[in-house]
């Protein structure tokens, strides 16, 4: 199939990641997305696999209750191997006549060297837009879904967490502490100070996460 009939979704990332993104560093995300109550109680569930559905609408995380031994599933939001997702980064872009954007006039927070100019281009325009609602019109980042699996988010490998993304200490001697950038650590405590910073208590709680795999994908390119 082609971009234009591939199923596509968009996924959210961290401004702090869009970099390794686009330099093709980073090749995982965990998300959260639809498992909000199995998340009340994290330790209450395990996870038996993640199957596709029998009348083909996706796949399904099949999560049994350690408790009561029932089993629920839990559909992944973003799709199917083979799926595209387009990537939502946080965005200012003035609308035109008729209220359309246009992506050649999109500013992208990633883009912004210094705090400075990113506080002068937020009083300018009304402030930066929160990445989930950066409209398709403004996507400018593509990736293909090679692989998709559930864990905690504590079971991540060093592997995992560069796969993820995470930068480079200065130096080059380690990777960056995302809550104190005076330390210097190894790849999944880079990773638990990335995921702390962003979502509170989430790591502490140790709760369950969609792993997606991908890989960079040139929208008008040859077909899939």
């Amino acid at each position: 199939m082609t971009i234009e009939t591939a199923r596509t979704r968009p996924l959210s990332v961290d401004t702090l990641l869009i970099p390794s993104l686009r330099e093709g560093r980073k090749s995982q995300t965990r998300c959260l997305s639809e498992l909000e109550n199995i998340n009340m109680e994290p330790d209450r569930w395990e996870n038996h696999g993640i199957y596709p559905s029998t009348s083909g609408d996706g796949l399904y995380a099949w999560m049994k209750d350690r408790d009561g031994g029932r089993m629920i599933t839990v559909k992944c939001p973003l799709g199917v191997v083979g799926d595209l997702l387009w990537i939502r980064e946080r965005w200012i872009c003035p609308k035109q006549l008729g209220g359309t954007y246009v992506r050649e006039k999109a500013l992208y927070r990633a883009d912004i060297a210094t705090e400075a100019e990113a506080e002068r281009l937020a009083r300018l325009h009304g402030g930066w837009h929160p990445a989930h609602t950066m409209p398709l019109a403004l996507a400018r980042i593509w990736q293909r879904i090679t692989g998709l699996s559930v864990q905690r988010v504590q079971d991540i490998s060093e592997k995992d967490a560069k796969a993820e993304g995470i930068a480079d200490a200065e130096g080059g001697l380690g990777y960056l502490h995302y809550t104190d950038p005076l330390v210097i650590c190894n790849p999944i405590k880079s990773f638990s100070s990335f995921w702390q910073k962003t979502r509170p208590d989430s790591w502490e709680r140790n709760e369950w996460v969609w792993v997606v795999a991908h890989e960079s994908y040139e929208k008008g390119g040859e077909e899939l």
